[in-house]
């Protein structure tokens, strides 16, 4: 694809994404944490429902700010965002068996950054309760990962990720859309994927481990060409379309690169890809890596305590809180 459609697409979302959601993000923000400590505070119990639906929008109002300061090069503990945001969505997700898909499709993001992170015991939990989900049937829609490029992202990271700490969800490994979606007698949507890119896809989680450097520059460029043939479509067309979600963050080549970097297999020279125009954009420039524990906000403590002390059984169908038996998560406590 010519560069100036690269240009013309991310002038639009640069433009377009801040605009669209920062100070409704900041104004949420501020409402959401007040409304949590309202509750903590006065131990509203049967407010438990309403609790965990602002920490997944407190949790998606931050990673709407870390785009925007990896947008705009604001690179000083532009991380601290990310996290938050990861751990509020963490809280609220675990609470919930309910099959929302402001929490649902994103267990991929969690299970990523937490293993690049390396956050062992806070991602065998997430793993643990995406596979009790599928069994016991809380995630019985695919329709909720939603239908879209970054759900394709969503299922490429996720599979990346099994093959990578050698696990599975519900037996499976490969191919988990079609497997995922016969185990619950579910369909697998017709429109999700050209064959183009399930066989970018499909040659890249079978590859990406190999010792060959030359392919694996190849499978790289591939991944980067579908990316921008894709972004260049939605946000040339009508940007309201767009799927900002991950947009140009090319986290399924970053994330190849730092696993097979994890494994000690050598990855082609940057010369081969860093020229692509994603790669040259701030969120090309993202980088994967080890993360202490931040501080943990205190609000998030309150939220523990809180449902440790709740009988969740009065007020929903849930057997316990699913942290109940959890300590010194993120480093709390310790």
């Amino acid at each position: 694809m010519e560069q100036k459609y690269y240009e013309r697409a991310y002038k639009k979302y640069k433009k377009e994404y801040p605009k669209s959601y920062l100070q409704y993000n900041i104004d949420e923000i501020i409402k959401d944490k007040e409304r949590v400590k309202n509750i903590l505070e006065n131990k509203i119990f049967e407010a438990e429902r309403a609790l965990w639906v602002r920490e997944l929008s407190i949790a998606d109002c931050l990673l709407n700010e870390w785009k925007v300061k990896v947008l705009n090069n604001e690179i000083v503990n532009y991380m601290d965002d990310l996290q938050e945001s990861l751990i509020y969505r963490f809280y609220g997700d675990m609470q919930t068996n309910e099959p929302y898909e402001s929490d649902s499709r994103l267990f991929a993001f969690l299970l990523i950054f937490f293993s690049v992170f390396e956050w062992e015991k806070e991602e065998k939990i997430v793993l643990k309760d995406l596979n009790e989900r599928f069994k016991t049937g809380t995630m019985s829609d695919l329709s909720l990962w939603g239908v879209s490029f970054s759900s394709e992202i969503d299922f490429f990271l996720l599979e990346l990720y099994l093959d990578y700490r050698n696990e599975t969800i519900c037996g499976y490994r490969n191919n988990l859309i079609d497997n995922l979606a016969t185990m619950i007698k579910g369909n697998r949507w017709s429109d999700i994927s050209s064959k183009e890119r399930d066989e970018y896809y499909s040659v890249a989680i079978q590859r990406w481990r190999t010792t060959d450097v030359e392919e694996i520059g190849e499978i790289i460029n591939n991944l980067l060409d579908l990316r921008g043939e894709i972004l260049c479509g939605q946000y040339l067309r009508s940007s309201e379309m767009a799927d900002h979600r991950f947009a140009f963050f090319p986290l399924d080549v970053q994330l190849i690169l730092y696993y097979r970097e994890q494994l000690g297999l050598e990855n082609p020279s940057p010369s081969v890809y860093e020229n692509h125009f994603i790669m040259q954009t701030p969120e090309g420039k993202f980088r994967f890596s080890k993360q202490e524990y931040p501080k943990i906000d205190e609000l998030l403590i309150g939220v523990d305590k809180f449902y440790k002390e709740l009988d969740i059984k009065k007020y929903r169908g849930n057997v316990k809180y699913k942290l109940q038996d959890e300590k010194n998560l993120f480093g709390m406590g310790e």
